[in-house]
């Protein structure tokens, strides 16, 4: 799979609609082998700022040496942006495989998980796969 199919089918799941519940997200983990359970993480929450702090964070840990997973959300300037471990954005090929990995997921299921329920998979599967030291997590409601 290329980065423009993965996008084609990340795109295909819902965007707009809020799913309450960790369910789908919880099936997406199993799938992975719960990478997110592989680094300690600092949820952000709040509704003004979060973008900033994480941002804020992200600078000051990196300076201090430490490696940190990012994932934000929506975009600010690309796609890719949401995700980014050390300061860089994980590549096409990345964002690919990333999804690759949870593809039947995407797409053999009665509930499909939103596209951002698959983004947070990705996301956490990509930390976990970079041996980051901390990730910063921007969280929402639903």
């Amino acid at each position: 799979m290329g980065y423009r199919e993965a996008r084609a089918l990340l795109d295909r799941l819902p965007r707009l609609e809020v799913k309450p519940g960790l369910t789908r997200t919880v099936r997406l983990l199993d799938v992975l082998g719960h990478p997110e359970r592989a680094f300690p993480t600092v949820h952000v929450g709040g509704t003004n700022g979060k973008g900033s702090v994480v941002a804020m964070l992200d600078a000051v840990l990196r300076e201090a040496g430490v490696r940190v997973g990012r994932f934000t959300s929506p975009e600010l300037v690309d796609f890719r942006d949401r995700i980014a471990m050390d300061g860089e954005w994980l590549t096409e090929a990345e964002w690919a495989a990333g999804t690759e990995r949870i593809e039947a997921s995407l797409v053999d299921s009665e509930d499909p998980p939103t596209q951002f329920e698959a983004i947070t998979a990705i996301a956490f599967d990509a930390f976990s796969r970079g041996a980051i030291d901390i990730a910063l997590v921007e969280v929402g409601l639903g």
